[in-house]
């Protein structure tokens, strides 16, 4: 590459010209440019056809094949590489040695991520004019802006969906903070090429050469008409690939705090829970056996399980609570109140910022809960299930069971992250805990139990839902009394070991600073 423009590059990324002058060698382009020719002879080559002794090219073929292929070469492998590469700096100590570079952390990951894959971005940009004269032969017929849009709609979602996976791989390699395991670019490459696929088919369905043949599915978030459709998918992809930034980030500018901010961690479950509701509000209004079905499994399933998510992410290291508990008294005297410290604080517990999660969802779905509940609609699925009639303070009942357990699980979480000497001692109890969550589901399949015939189990698994529709507003009750109970139990035994650590820690730092006092 031209001297001249590197050094321009490297004034603007002295990160991004790192990597360009370690990849853009004169015998990585060549390889790259043969490669690249190779696999588009042996794509066109299949695809020719001879019609009345005249060679044609089948286009259609060829264009269909790469809207798939290129997207999933393009995640798979710049997974790979960028995987490996930030695996191989942290097990060099690199990784730390770039960090105290006076350069902003958002200029060394724009770096990465422009740079690692840099050859991969050649070889496709490379196969994208064969790709656009595929496509140019299908839009003959078109007018001007939808041809336009056939050509070079499906770019951008390809852009968003190859940053979110270069993001996730990102994350999971800095939460990796030993650079040991040498297997998790391949698994992380794996999981990309496994999971690519369906994203692309989700993404091209807002696409309006797939969405025209989607087979009847119809698209209404909010009551928007369906032209909405692919804005929507954009700014998706806009605001998901934002948050992993702002998390990555973080995460990688000071790799001991927390991944998000109790402020930020706010912002996403608002976020993704007004996003939810848009599909679940004008699903109450469909005259079928699942109206309703989208805003159940919303609130009962997918809203939970962003609970357990910053639950894992928001939960501060044995360190950083002893640190807290030490100087909490101290803090609260003079800069804040102990509720501020609790729905705000960087050092502070997360389970006020996770009661304030379950707040902000109750809020945010009591429009679809109070239209459901007086629908007609409520009683159609669960006849088909041999399910108790619904009623409205089963209803909330089972909504409330949902928030304990899960709340329960958090405050496990946040125990598990205290209790851990270390990082290995940390995933092993980890993986207990998450053998907890599934272990009643765990025994209902061994067993064939089915929710109908032992549904309290079911209540204290990651769905309770399941069981709560063959629960009597009673054993409801029971039920979630007793989850109280044992969630009061397990905050006021964590606030006092959290306060006998942080009173031993003092009075250890205490005794040292006295006996070098006395010597």
């Amino acid at each position: 590459m031209n001297v001249e423009k590197l050094d321009r590059i490297g004034d603007w990324n002295p990160q991004l010209y790192r990597e360009l002058k370690g990849k853009l060698t004169q015998r990585n382009i060549i390889l790259t440019v043969i490669l690249s020719c190779l696999f588009q002879s042996l794509l066109i080559l299949p695809n020719l056809s001879n019609r009345n002794g005249v060679r044609e090219v089948q286009w259609e073929a060829i264009f269909q094949v790469l809207n798939w292929v290129l997207p999933i070469f393009a995640i798979a492998i710049g997974v790979y590489l960028l995987s490996s590469d930030l695996n191989r700096e942290q097990a060099r100590g690199t990784l730390n040695f770039v960090r105290l570079s006076p350069q902003p952390s958002e200029t060394i990951l724009l770096g990465k991520f422009l740079g690692v894959p840099i050859l991969l971005y050649l070889g496709i940009a490379l196969i994208l004019p064969l790709h656009l004269r595929a496509g140019a032969s299908l839009i003959a017929d078109l007018p001007v802006g939808k041809a336009f849009f056939v050509l070079f709609g499906i770019y951008p979602i390809w852009v968003g969906l190859s940053s979110l996976y270069y993001s996730l791989a990102a994350l999971l390699m800095l939460v990796n903070q030993t650079g040991e395991q040498k297997f998790i670019p391949a698994a992380s490459s794996l999981i990309a090429l496994i999971t690519a696929p369906v994203a692309m088919g989700a993404s091209a369905r807002f696409y309006w050469m797939y969405y025209d043949n989607s087979g009847g599915m119809s698209w209404n978030w909010f009551f928007l008409p369906e032209s909405f459709a692919y804005p929507w998918i954009l700014g998706t992809l806009f605001a998901l690939n934002l948050w992993m930034w702002q998390i990555i980030n973080r995460r990688f500018s000071n790799p001991n705090q927390t991944s998000v901010s109790k402020a930020q961690s706010y912002w996403i479950v608002g976020c993704t829970n007004v996003w939810l509701l848009g599909f679940a509000l004008p699903d109450i209004g469909v005259e079928s056996g699942s109206a309703g079905s989208m805003g159940t499994l919303s609130l009962f399933a997918i809203a939970p399980i962003t609970i357990l998510l910053m639950a894992a992410l928001l939960s501060p290291t044995r360190q950083t609570l002893l640190d807290w508990a030490r100087y909490r008294h101290w803090e609260t005297a003079h800069k804040r109140t102990l509720l501020r410290d609790l729905l705000l604080g960087e050092k502070s517990p997360s389970l006020g910022a996770i009661a304030l999660h379950l707040a902000i969802i109750a809020v945010i779905w009591l429009p679809w809960l109070v239209r459901f509940i007086h629908s007609p609609s409520l009683s159609s699925p669960l006849e088909q299930i041999d399910a108790l009639p619904p009623t409205a303070l089963r209803f909330i009942l089972s909504l409330c069971i949902t928030a304990t357990v899960f709340f329960i699980y958090a405050t496990l979480c946040q125990e598990i992250r205290f209790h851990a000497k270390n990082r290995k001692h940390e995933g092993s109890i980890l993986l207990g805990w998450y053998g907890a969550m599934i272990v009643p589901s765990m025994i209902v399949s061994l067993f064939q139990i089915s929710p109908a015939q032992f549904p309290v189990l079911w209540l204290f698994s990651p769905v309770p839902f399941i069981g709560a529709v063959y629960c009597s507003a009673f054993s409801l009750f029971a039920v979630f009394f007793g989850q109280l109970t044992i969630l009061a139990l397990l905050v006021r035994q964590f606030q006092r070991q959290l306060q006998r650590a942080g009173e031993s820690e003092s009075k250890k730092q205490f005794f040292v600073v006295e006996e070098r006092s006395q010597s």
